[in-house]
């Protein structure tokens, strides 16, 4: 297929078409155990944190902020 055309009657069939196109595409939703803000796994990468800047923390990523919380627990 080279090109595929689809045509939608209303906001929600688009809405549907695109969420489940995405998970058909491995895009998970994902809610970041830090911020809890919600972002797309995307491309197999499994992670807990969000890659959204900690407001406060000198603009450090959650996902650094993650990594070493959880290397202080253990």
């Amino acid at each position: 297929m080279l090109c595929e055309n689809v045509e939608f009657s209303d906001i929600g069939s688009f809405l549907y078409y695109d969420f489940f196109n995405g998970l058909k595409h491995k895009n998970y939703p994902v809610k970041c155990n830090n911020c809890g803000r919600v972002f797309l796994l995307t491309g197999g990468k499994f992670t807990q944190y969000c890659d959204s800047k900690i407001k406060g923390k000198s603009g450090q990523p959650c996902r650094s902020l993650g990594a070493r919380q959880r290397s202080d627990d253990k």
